[in-house]
């Protein structure tokens, strides 16, 4: 979707006003707390502070929306809480499997102590995912309640 009009277009022309009037109706749709509040996008508030819609309006128009806010994450566009988790997941076994990994060795003398080598690292590498899967689950608990 294009958002040009955020930066480029004069905050008093009826493309920025209409612009924002989108932006109102989306972001009140899916992240308002009471139906009534919103973090509030301008450069002064820079979505740290909740605001009624006029306000945000009043806001946005006068100030302008915060420097390159271009995905309205905090307005209920872009990745979620789970997603997000699930991406730290996955690169986190990513760099976990990198880093446990066994070298490969070229040789038959070297063969005998690759694999002793790589017998220990498995050990290390299973009792660091033990402890990975512990805290994952912790952190669902966590997130869940």
């Amino acid at each position: 979707m294009d958002r040009s009009w955020m930066y480029d277009e004069p905050r008093s022309s009826q493309i920025f006003v209409n612009g924002v009037k989108t932006f109102l109706n989306f972001a009140f749709e899916r992240t308002s707390v009471n139906g009534d509040k919103i973090k509030c996008p301008c450069t002064k508030c820079l979505n740290m502070k909740y605001q009624c819609k006029q306000t945000v309006l009043d806001h946005l128009i006068c100030s302008g929306f915060r420097p390159e806010y271009l995905k309205w994450v905090y307005h209920g566009e872009g990745t979620t809480v789970a997603s997000a988790s699930t991406t730290f997941n996955k690169e986190m076994h990513d760099l976990l499997n990198d880093a446990f990994e066994p070298e490969v060795e070229i040789g038959v003398e070297e063969h005998e102590s690759a694999s002793n080598n790589s017998q220990e690292t498995n050990n290390r590498g299973s009792k660091f995912y033990d402890l990975v899967k512990e805290v994952e689950g912790k952190h669902s608990e966590f997130r869940n309640t």
